[in-house]
């Protein structure tokens, strides 16, 4: 006998039940995957069982009569189907397209067949024939992938052969461009083995076509799982983007981060992917590649980009404040450093928000002439003390929330046009010491750290209150950027963030190092000599403000617009 199966829906409410429809053309994963929908039709090659060979024509004639009563009053876009044309539960011919009778949905609408999950599943279930055979599979890309990437963002699946399974019941073309896109961005990432290849801007555009058709091809073909690895390859390309830097902040090479991040953002609040399951069976039990875990990792994986990339840019944020809440039990579902790299977004989102009204003097609520401005800071100030209480334990075992920390703090002074440079300078020294050492992980946010600790060393190093600090942590990055540690690993090719960073670090050792050097000044009594070539200056140091040879330093500045922003465009000047 068959086993009984239950209905469950892992992606909407209550009220509003998830249906899923097959086509013939789309295997189902195993149970290992957590969700199953109607029985799929025999793929070449697998033996049917005893059941329907004996039964199966009575099986289908019945299944036929139940689907004709239940859509006979709804209108329907597709002609009807022939005599002797396949029915939904028969491969069809070679070049034939089957017909379905029933009405047209959006992508992320399921059919009408009530989603349904085994009564248990087991992650041993063995691959099926066609997984293993994913056209243009790269075993090395896949590798790449979860050395570099998934400790930070487990944006896939923890088992590769889970991976597969996803992948071979995707409809083609969204394979075809995940896979693309997972090769592309694990080629251009700065820390990986592999290197770009000359089709690289042909596949991306190819890849970026292929996604675009997706929520258009047949409503058949869009399963939860489907649409999962829809939304993860949005992130990807996101991901695949900044790798970039400079030249995506410039509009080059195809959509911006932005442009991606708000469409994940879309398809994961279509899919409703941020609502929170029973507790009981969250997290602790069971598949951590099951369907709602994994949704609820990509979720949150889309949340923490969606921080930073606000935070760095002073964009809009994509996802509400209010759109999920971060349980204990996502602690093991993330991993420790993730949990707590979670967390602090949530600081990171308040910063990001500010960051929007300081644009122009109207609407900037940490103008000193503004009453809240005191609130606010003493509010970011006690948020980012709370995480610190929390995560002091694990300092020397987890480098990454030791720099999310520290980088965070430094943004938050800098947020505050009263913070002094000797309040900067030791979470900007401490970053690059990190980011210097050899345990520290190669993760996507590195280059956030890099990038806003050079900057503020490089105003600070023209500080003689500050200089001698802010000259060891620029030793610290040029260390770091050479030998490949906590940054990037092959310098000679890279044009990226690491690559814009390592010019500005090496452009200003080698000013500090030249002959009769003399600094700015920047918040210091000076001579009152004019140094040639300063008149513009660096946008954060050259504040507009001075009296009597005294340059007054705004640490607000380089936030204004986004410290990536700033150097991406060009903005910012050593």
């Amino acid at each position: 006998m068959p086993m009984q199966q239950q209905p469950d829906h892992p992606y909407n409410g209550q009220d509003r039940p998830v249906t899923i429809s097959e086509g013939p053309a789309t295997p189902q994963p195993p149970n290992d995957l957590g969700t199953h929908g109607s029985p799929t039709p025999q793929m070449a090659g697998q033996k049917r069982p005893y059941e329907m060979i004996d039964h199966g024509q009575i099986d289908l004639q019945t299944r036929e009569r139940r689907m004709s009563a239940a859509f006979q009053d709804q209108p329907s876009p597709y002609p009807p189907i022939a005599s002797g044309q396949n029915t939904p539960g028969q491969l069809p011919e070679s070049g034939q397209i089957p017909s379905y009778d029933r009405q047209v949905q959006p992508f992320f609408k399921y059919g009408a067949e009530p989603l349904r999950r085994e009564t248990f599943n087991t992650s041993y279930d063995p691959i099926p024939a066609d997984a293993s055979a994913i056209s243009d599979w790269d075993e090395d890309v896949v590798d790449e992938y979860y050395r570099n990437i998934h400790q930070t963002f487990p944006l896939l699946p923890h088992s590769k052969n889970n991976l597969r399974i996803r992948l071979s019941a995707c409809p083609q073309g969204l394979r075809e461009a995940f896979v693309t896109v997972l090769g592309c961005m694990m080629r251009t990432f700065p820390s990986s083995l592999l290197r770009a290849t000359q089709s690289y801007a042909a596949n991306m555009k190819r890849a970026a076509e292929l996604i675009a058709g997706y929520p258009f091809d047949n409503p058949a073909s869009h399963t939860p799982s489907t649409n999962l690895v829809y939304l993860q390859t949005l992130l990807l390309m996101a991901l695949e983007s900044d790798n970039h830097g400079p030249a995506n902040m410039r509009g080059q090479g195809g959509p911006s981060r932005a442009e991606w991040l708000g469409r994940a953002a879309g398809v994961a609040g279509q899919l409703e992917i941020n609502l929170i399951r029973p507790r009981e069976r969250f997290a602790t039990e069971g598949d951590p590649d099951s369907e709602e875990r994994l949704a609820r990792r990509v979720w949150w994986v889309l949340f923490i980009l969606d921080r930073w990339h606000a935070s760095s840019t002073a964009d809009l944020l994509k996802l509400p404040e209010n759109s999920v809440v971060l349980l204990p039990e996502d602690q093991i579902l993330l991993g420790e450093s993730t949990y707590h790299l979670a967390r602090l977004s949530f600081i990171i989102g308040h910063l990001a928000s500010i960051l929007t009204t300081t644009k122009t003097p109207e609407t900037n609520v940490m103008a000193p002439s503004n009453p809240a401005s005191r609130l606010l800071g003493l509010t970011l100030a006690g948020e980012i003390d709370r995480f610190r209480e929390s995560v002091e334990s694990v300092w020397g075992s987890l480098n990454l929330v030791h720099l999310s920390y520290h980088h965070s703090h430094l943004l938050i002074k800098r947020l505050n046009p009263t913070s002094e440079p000797t309040e900067l300078i030791g979470h900007a020294l401490k970053v690059a010491t990190v980011l210097n050492q050899r345990q520290t992980p190669i993760t996507p946010l590195n280059h956030h750290f890099a990038a806003l600790s050079a900057m503020t060393l490089c105003e600070l190093v023209d500080i003689p209150r500050t200089r001698a600090d802010a000259v060891k942590g620029l030793d610290h990055l040029a260390e770091a950027l050479g030998g490949g540690r906590g940054l990037a690993g092959h310098p000679s090719d890279s044009m990226g963030w690491d690559s814009a960073i390592r010019e500005l670090v090496r452009g200003k050792r080698e000013e500090v190092a030249a002959p009769g050097h003399v600094p700015v000044g920047v918040g210091e009594m000076t001579s009152g000599i004019e140094m040639p070539g300063r008149a513009e200056g660096n946008v954060a140091a050259t504040a507009p403000e001075e009296r009597g040879g005294r340059k007054k330093f705004d640490p607000t500045r380089l936030t204004m617009y986004g410290y990536l922003t700033a150097l991406g465009q060009g903005v910012f000047q050593t």
